[in-house]
């Protein structure tokens, strides 16, 4: 990696890092945490209904984007939540009404500028399937458009901290506390793994009550002669560059933690969400939603051997943590295999933030057998307050890195500021 890539790595990611300050975040998960009690708050801009359009239409579409432009993708165009996950992006643009389409694949493309930068901004539907569908043919216009670049963003399950807070090789004790994962931590990364393995329900089973145990996998997420492509482990420095460029119920949750496995967690209510990079994290897509810690060890060491094959970082289990979303494998599919026969590499990267720990329940030793933990009651979170911040926080990633382009091409503070309102 270059000397000039590599320093602009840092500044973009302190960039990111910088996105909430402690006073932003205490009062923004205080305004979230009133939304429970239905306190008004501002309408959100209204967004153009799409057009149905062929896939010709929907290629005209988008040889109306100036070059260069961004292409911003997430999942949910309002299925789970009633608004799509791109609405920050839309409250923050520039859309003309009869710039906003909707084809077989995708359920909404929108054509305008962000911060004074040209972007396409579309949701693709919900699950893997759906979004290599989308992006393939957003990509198959490829004919008709120069893009810059292409980011997925969205919410996900995170694990509860980097290595767990269990792993089988030392059921002796739980792990000490780490970094916490906090409800709006994004993880950026330009790798993906699917959730491809053999199941066995005897090998699967087999530490049940224990959560400290770990399912056996063979064979794995590297067996893309059984199950395709699983393991997206690689990325040019051109996506390695844009992906640097880029409240009450988790206070139960810690306590209950802590609670059972006597650990003193590092849990700030007060804190800012944390930005971790491709050496620290990637989704791993599960095509399901999965609950109790073997699942989390076993989507850690698909992370960890994920990050160590793309050469990036050598890293174990306990280094690392888990996102759990749908997309990632849909989503890479169709851009590596557009990049496979391209004249001109497409950087990528995805932007999770962290919604939701219901997962990954409070464990507690068993007082009849050593080394064995038992699962306690889950937490009861709000996953739609969970899932509106997250959105919030994926957005302004983005959203950030639009305004510093912004300030780069000489506009004002004004002119490249934005906005978003829960």
């Amino acid at each position: 990696m270059s000397a000039h890539l590599r320093s602009t790595h840092v500044a973009l990611l302190l960039a990111l890092c910088l996105l909430l300050t402690a006073a932003d975040a205490r009062q923004t998960r205080a305004s979230l945490g009133r939304r429970r009690l239905r306190a008004s708050a501002p309408s959100p801009a209204p967004i153009p209904k799409p057009i149905k359009m062929t896939h010709e239409e929907l290629c005209e579409l988008l040889a109306s984007a100036p070059p260069n432009a961004s292409l911003l993708l997430a999942a949910d165009p309002g299925v789970f939540s009633g608004v799509p996950e791109v609405r920050f992006l839309l409250e923050n643009a520039k859309v003309e009404a009869d710039k906003v389409g909707r084809s077989a694949s995708c359920p909404s493309v929108a054509v305008g500028t962000l911060l004074g930068q040209p972007a396409i901004m579309g949701t693709t539907g919900i699950g893997p399937p759906a979004a290599s569908a989308c992006t393939a043919e957003l990509l198959s216009c490829g004919a008709a458009i120069d893009m810059r670049e292409v980011v997925w963003l969205g919410t996900s399950g995170w694990s509860p901290q980097p290595g767990g807070v269990l792993n089988a090789d030392d059921c002796s004790e739980a792990n000490p506390s780490t970094d916490v994962t906090r409800v709006g931590d994004i993880c950026v990364s330009p790798f993906g793994e699917g959730w491809c393995f053999k199941a066995s329900w005897t090998e699967q089973a087999s530490g049940f009550p224990n959560q400290c145990f770990q399912p056996p996998v063979d064979p794995g997420p590297e067996a893309d002669f059984l199950f395709g492509y699983c393991m997206f482990a690689n990325a040019s420095d051109a996506s390695l560059a844009l992906a640097d460029e880029l409240p009450a119920d988790e206070e139960l949750y810690w306590s209950e933690m802590q609670n059972g496995t006597g650990v003193a967690y590092g849990y700030d209510a007060a804190a800012p969400p944390k930005v971790r990079d491709y050496t620290e994290c990637a989704e791993v897509a599960s095509e399901s939603f999965w609950s109790a810690h073997p699942w989390d060890a076993q989507a850690r060491s698909f992370v960890a051997q994920l990050i160590t094959t793309s050469g990036v970082a050598n890293v174990t289990q306990r280094d690392v943590v888990a996102v759990s979303a749908m997309e990632a494998r849909g989503f890479l599919t169709a851009i590596y295999n557009h990049n496979a026969n391209a004249e001109v590499y497409l950087p990528h990267a995805i932007v999770r933030a962290a919604s939701n720990l219901d997962s990954i329940m409070p464990v507690a030793p068993s007082p009849d057998e050593p080394g064995v933990w038992l699962a306690q009651p889950l937490i009861n979170e709000d996953v739609s307050v969970g899932y509106a911040f997250a959105i919030g926080t994926s957005s302004s990633a983005v959203l950030n890195m639009f305004r510093l382009r912004c300030l780069d091409a000489g506009g004002s503070d004004a002119e490249c500021a934005f906005k978003i309102v829960q």
